[in-house]
């Protein structure tokens, strides 16, 4: 994986740091990402989760497109797949790179 992210796999917890279940706030842990949950709450869990599985994501994303670039002999300027683009793109952006 890429440097510049925070090692270590994450957790959802909903667990304030006393152990109590917190309904102001979402945890992500290890390295404590907290997510202020919203007036109504609605998508709250499934931000959580997808924020606790973007390491895992970024990772295989990544490592599908350099795999698939290398086995086709495509360079990035060649993709001409939509969805490959677009992992591409998400990838570039989760770098902080401009899309």
């Amino acid at each position: 994986m890429s440097e510049g992210f925070t090692p270590g796999d994450w957790y959802v917890s909903e667990l304030d740091a006393t152990g109590e279940k917190s309904k102001y706030y979402i945890f992500i842990e290890p390295g404590v990402a907290v997510i202020e949950r919203s007036v109504t709450g609605e998508h709250d869990m499934n931000d959580a989760r997808l924020l606790a599985a973007a390491k895992e994501l970024y990772t295989h994303a990544e490592a599908l497109l350099a795999d698939v670039m290398q086995r086709y002999g495509i360079a990035a300027d060649g993709l001409t797949c939509p969805h490959m683009r677009g992992l591409a793109e998400a990838i570039a952006k989760a770098r902080g790179a401009p899309c």
